[in-house]
């Protein structure tokens, strides 16, 4: 048997939880475009990932209304390329952190 992918569970809006741990989903998400625009999209920095906390967290602090589908709705696979594997995970935290420190 192959070896199991990990598994996350998404609570939404919890921004003292998104602090510590990415609680409001991944990169596949909907959001209205005004709100987007409202919080000035992902932040473009380069060969770092987790913008998607970063943005999550904008929203989140600003009050904007996240909620989450309580089910798998597709399988992501990591691979020796992926994001999560060729980035640093310390840059990236300190990304996820920004909306918090100003």
């Amino acid at each position: 048997a192959g070896r199991a992918s990990p598994s996350f569970v998404f609570l939404g809006a919890s921004s003292n939880v998104g602090l510590f741990k990415n609680c409001y989903g991944d990169a596949n998400s909907f959001f209205r475009s005004e709100s987007f625009r409202d919080l000035g999209g992902y932040t473009t920095d380069r060969h770092v990932g987790y913008e998607d906390w970063e943005f999550y967290s904008k929203a989140a602090l600003g009050g904007f209304n996240l909620q989450t589908v309580p089910r798998a709705m597709y399988f992501y696979r990591f691979t020796s390329g992926s994001m999560q594997k060729t980035t640093s995970y310390r840059q990236s935290r300190k990304r996820a952190l920004r909306a918090y420190t100003g």
